[in-house]
């Protein structure tokens, strides 16, 4: 696929160390929820300075990865930032991103991800912002923005805790 002009630009508010390797999995996999307050003032920060007026999406999860969560880590950060849009859902359960090399990342088959149809309307000619947890390859992102390309959206840039 090509990526080229897909994503406008991605902002992450730090960069990705052992101690926020440590405390995001605190947050995203032991369920530490309240931990994501700790990211909120800086997420606030960026997306003022550098997406005030777009629509803010969260980077949904698949059903079992919800239920074995018990949330989800985009609309836990959103929550800090603004009112955001469950505009896109996951079309199928992928293995963990975590678990697959980067060319796997990037040369997948499908769009794991698809407009919500009643959403549709809502995203269209407007400025997408993603938002996520992690900007590792940036593939997580870009398909989910080309989703939303593809139905309407005017641009999609994402925020991100931390690039990897």
């Amino acid at each position: 696929m090509q990526w080229q002009g897909i994503l406008t630009r991605n902002r992450s508010v730090y960069q990705y160390n052992p101690f926020l390797k440590e405390v995001t999995a605190q947050f995203k996999y032991r369920g530490d929820y309240a931990l994501g307050a700790v990211f909120a003032s800086q997420l606030l920060v960026s997306f003022g300075s550098e997406f005030k007026g777009s629509l803010l999406v969260p980077i949904p999860l698949s059903k079992q990865r919800l239920y074995e969560r018990g949330f989800n880590q985009a609309d836990v950060l959103c929550q800090f930032i603004g009112n955001s849009v469950p505009a896109l859902h996951r079309t199928n359960h992928e293995e963990k991103q975590s678990k697959r090399n980067r060319a796997d990342r990037i040369n997948r088959k499908e769009n794991p991800f698809a407009v919500v149809s009643h959403f549709q309307k809502q995203i269209e000619s407007v400025h997408i912002t993603l938002v996520d947890d992690i900007y590792t390859t940036g593939s997580t992102v870009r398909y989910a923005a080309k989703a939303l390309l593809d139905c309407g959206a005017q641009s999609v840039s994402s925020l991100t805790v931390a690039r990897g």
